[in-house]
């Protein structure tokens, strides 16, 4: 049996993404390396990681397209589901995001906005899919 553990995005410098993450979305640090090289994020049952770039470029044996402060977003995102996307998203872009998206309604009813950290990584604010 497999079973989906957590998501480690490797980013420059750790422990501004952590500031970002809490300060935007009230998410804790559940584990921090003394060097703030490695952090793992209180989320609920999925860990969301993050790690610096010359630690994981140490295990890798190729080479990788880094997520960097202000590249173009990488096709792959973070999506994070808000009972407010209007206020989430000013709330990020506050705490120094990138817009990407303003918030929209989709044809399907849900409301999108797309953000990139200020590490780079693309966030998806957006409303609950009604089933």
């Amino acid at each position: 049996m497999v079973k989906y553990g957590y998501t480690i995005v490797y980013v420059n410098d750790v422990a501004k993404e952590l500031e970002f993450f809490s300060s935007v979305f009230g998410l804790k640090p559940k584990m921090v390396n003394q060097e703030v090289s490695y952090a793992e994020l209180d989320t609920g049952s999925t860990t969301l990681s993050f790690v610096k770039h010359s630690v994981v470029e140490a295990h890798l044996t190729t080479n990788y397209v880094k997520i960097e402060p202000n590249c173009k977003p990488l096709g792959i995102e973070l999506a994070f589901i808000s009972d407010n996307v209007e206020e989430d998203y000013l709330k990020a872009i506050e705490h120094g995001a990138k817009v990407i998206r303003a918030p929209s309604e989709t044809q399907w009813g849900q409301v999108i906005s797309y953000i990139q950290t200020p590490q780079g990584v693309l966030i998806d604010i957006c409303s609950k899919i009604e089933e």
